[in-house]
């Protein structure tokens, strides 16, 4: 589950619909589900001075209607044919705005300018933000401008309106200007301003620029609020969450009390980064501090350990929940769920869909893909995970690309290649692209059943998806290509796939699972020479080294002429004084230099930096070498005498 979703829903004061001032732009770092549309438009009302009230017209009915009583009035009069006057074409708009219905905002204020009626302060900003919610900012823009002629804009909350409505449309470039134009008309911006422009910043990833505007804002006398702070803390948050506690202990440092808000944002962090102890730390900081955590705080640290796997304290913490007598969401039912699947135990998994039901929650797509997961990953009941799909169907669910490669994954379990591929086109029938987790999960269902024909078909329509192959993919045709038992003729046709499988994937990827079927193969094929280069190879790239089953690989690939090399090698790279470079996932890795440390006394960075410039002479020596037969590729075998010698 996206991680970013679970704190989607707090308020910028971390209650739901709560805001801490008659205008305040939805920047919380953490914030519930709000278009901004009635704050954007109707809220700032309540900051115009008195000398801007008179040009507003009162509703003339005398009874205090709800938004919905105003429309249905505006409506019926429009059914019945009359037409209703300025006065409740006016307020007809504020009552869409807190509709949240920018398109009838929009069509009534047409209307009302074509008939020759005069538009109020509010209709104008209610209109051009309505405009700017509809990324119509041309029209927008023009709106503005006649306000500003008219003289209707000589008030900070106009301008207030226009740049947050920009900035939550994700507009920067244009709340920055209209910011400057709000300064040249004689108008001191205040912290609203600041903080829509911050959060413009924010949203964009441009943290230097946010962080310049922060500190803009204090030179001009503006004192930052909780949703200045938690708007810098979140976007810092983003990079590195030592940069976010910075900003919290700045935070503090300057009087502004943490709030729910920030302290999830910072836990959140930490979720994300995969850190679940630093998270949970936080989360207990905050107890201690008297801010009582919400569903969605518990839900990230949930997450959080879910996605550590460590579905048991996940859990644990579900319960914690519930006896602090939260009553979970979907989304925390969705990763207890979830959690209970890593632990493959479907039964839990259905006894909290049970409970998630008796709450009156209703399950969706993740909801369902969990419990099939749960099935799929036991490898008992794989049928069950086809039952769950059906029933997810019947639901009036559609099923995303999560979901089908799960159900094509219980497939394979069970070695129902037929079945597999019938849901990979009912899959592309139902308008979804497959991906290559699908393809590779395709493939796994051939591999089991030995099918090498089946499997270079999928590796066919993965090339037309034009989809690269990765470890996951090589590993697994390789694998089913060394026990297939097929003739001459075909024999040469799956060792050219697979050769051009191998070389598809870059040096750096392959790792212990891709380099022994390949020897083997090359083995197979009589051509020990190039077995035993590739066998190098892999002593010089796979980490942890000796991998046991390389090592097995190539001696069952190459003669016992060559075990001897083979195991000197293999007994080579035990030795722990020997510097052993690890490379993998696209990246050289940091060098193990214990040796180095212990024989001179130098520090741990000093021995690293030595260590980087063994790898740059290292890489200059794998460039010198030649292709071997076969492949194309260079030789990378590793010099360790010269690595020796540099160290």
């Amino acid at each position: 589950m996206n991680k970013t979703d679970l704190i989607s829903d707090l308020g910028p004061d971390g209650e739901p619909g709560k805001i801490s001032a008659p205008f305040t732009p939805d920047l919380g770092p953490v914030t519930r589900d709000h278009s901004g549309l009635e704050t954007a438009m109707v809220s700032h009302l309540d900051l115009v001075n008195a000398d801007a009230e008179e040009n507003f017209v009162p509703m003339v009915s005398p009874i205090m209607m709800s938004p919905r009583g105003h429309v249905k009035l505006f409506e019926n009069m429009l059914g019945r044919g009359q037409f209703p006057d300025g006065a409740k074409h006016n307020s007809a708009i504020k009552a869409y705005a807190k509709l949240k219905q920018p398109l009838r905002i929009i069509e009534v204020f047409e209307k009302m300018v074509s008939q020759g009626m005069t538009p109020t302060l509010m209709s104008y900003t209610i209109v051009a933000s309505a405009y700017a919610q509809r990324q119509e900012t041309d029209r927008a823009t023009h709106w503005f401008e006649k306000m500003v002629c008219e003289g209707l804009a000589k008030h900070v909350v106009v301008f207030n309106t226009v740049i947050s409505a920009y900035a939550q449309r994700d507009k920067p470039d244009l709340a920055v200007k209209w910011f400057d134009r709000m300064v040249r008309e004689g108008l001191r911006p205040d912290v609203f301003t600041y903080s829509s422009v911050i959060n413009a910043l924010a949203q964009r990833g441009q943290t230097a620029r946010a962080i310049e505007w922060f500190e803009r804002m204090v030179a001009d006398g503006q004192k930052p609020n909780a949703v200045t702070f938690n708007t810098i803390v979140k976007t810092c948050a983003r990079e590195n969450p030592q940069r976010a506690i910075e900003w919290f202990d700045r935070m503090n440092h300057e009087g502004v009390s943490a709030d729910l808000v920030t302290y999830s944002t910072v836990i959140h962090a930490f979720a994300q980064r995969e850190e679940p102890e630093c998270a949970i730390q936080w989360f207990e900081r905050m107890v201690a501090a008297n801010i009582k955590p919400d569903v969605v705080t518990y839900t990230i640290v949930i997450n959080a350990c879910a996605k550590n796997n460590q579905p048991g304290r996940a859990i644990e913490w579900f319960e914690r929940m519930i006896d602090e007598n939260l009553v979970p969401d979907a989304a925390a039912y969705n990763t207890v769920i979830h959690a209970c699947a890593q632990r493959k135990q479907p039964k839990a998994a259905i006894q909290w869909f049970k409970v998630m039901l008796k709450q009156g929650l209703a399950p969706d797509v993740l909801t369902y893909t969990n419990v099939i997961h749960a099935y799929a990953a036991q490898r008992e009941q794989p049928e069950c995970a086809i039952v769950w799909f059906e029933r997810m169907a019947l639901e009036g669910l559609s099923p995303d690309v999560v979901t089908y490669n799960t159900v094509i994954n219980a497939c394979a379990q069970q070695k129902q290649c037929q079945r597999a591929l019938e849901y990979f086109h009912r899959m592309v029938t139902d308008g979804l692209a497959p991906n290559l987790g699908t393809y590779n999960t395709l493939l796994n269902a051939y591999s089991r059943t030995n099918n090498i024909e089946g499997a270079m078909s999928v590796l066919s329509k993965m090339r037309g998806a034009r989809l690269r192959p990765d470890t996951h993919t090589c590993s697994t045709f390789l694998t089913a290509a060394r026990r297939a038992r097929v003739s001459e003729e075909m024999q040469g046709k799956v060792m050219m796939c697979a050769e051009g499988l191998f070389r598809a994937v870059p040096i750096e990827d392959h790792d212990g699972f891709t380099y022994p079927p390949m020897i083997e193969l090359l083995g197979k094929a009589k051509r020990q020479t190039e077995a035993m280069h590739l066998y190098r190879r892999a002593a010089a790239s796979v980490a942890p080294w000796p991998n046991e089953y390389v090592v097995r690989s190539a001696k069952f690939a190459c003669g016992q002429e060559m075990w001897e090399e083979i195991e000197s090698l293999a007994a080579f790279c035990r030795k722990p004084e020997r510097v052993h470079r690890r490379v993998r996932r696209g990246r050289a890795q940091e060098v193990l230099v214990q040796s180095l440390v212990a024989g001179s006394r130098q520090s741990v960075t000093q021995a690293s930096q030595r260590a980087k410039k063994h790898d740059q002479r290292a890489r200059k020596l794998l460039e010198n070498n030649k292709s071997f037969n076969g492949f194309g590729e260079r030789d990378v075998i590793r010099d360790w005498t010269t690595l020796r010698t540099a160290a």
